[in-house]
């Protein structure tokens, strides 16, 4: 049995390079030095990602113990600030794709009675 597990997450930026680097707490800059994400809990097991210049690109998670380390699935991140279903034109089709979204997720109170 290995001890607590160390977690890492990374981040690789959409585009050419296949380069992966490390995500720390705060503001994570891309390759040209722009900030391009505010981070939190980024060595735990879950982390908490914020685009600041809606940027995207892959992400993974390095965990290491004792017995030895993995290298989580990867995830791709995409940012579309404006155009919500990502099909290049931002048009009313969008504010409805977000607005289905939104009230889909947001749960009824309990003691919410339809009248």
């Amino acid at each position: 049995m290995g001890t607590t597990p160390a977690y890492q997450w990374q981040w690789q930026p959409a585009g050419p390079s296949t380069a992966w680097a490390a995500l720390s707490d705060g503001i994570n800059t891309n390759t040209e030095g722009t900030p391009a994400f505010e981070v939190s809990s980024a060595t735990s097991p879950t982390v908490g990602v914020r685009s600041i210049s809606g940027v995207g690109g892959n992400f993974r998670c390095f965990v290491t113990d004792t017995c030895g380390s993995v290298t989580s699935d990867e995830a791709t991140l995409s940012v579309c600030l404006i155009d919500f279903n990502c099909d290049g034109f931002p048009n009313q089709e969008d504010l409805y794709g977000f607005l289905t979204e939104y009230f889909t997720q947001v749960e009824q109170p309990s003691n919410c009675v339809p009248g």
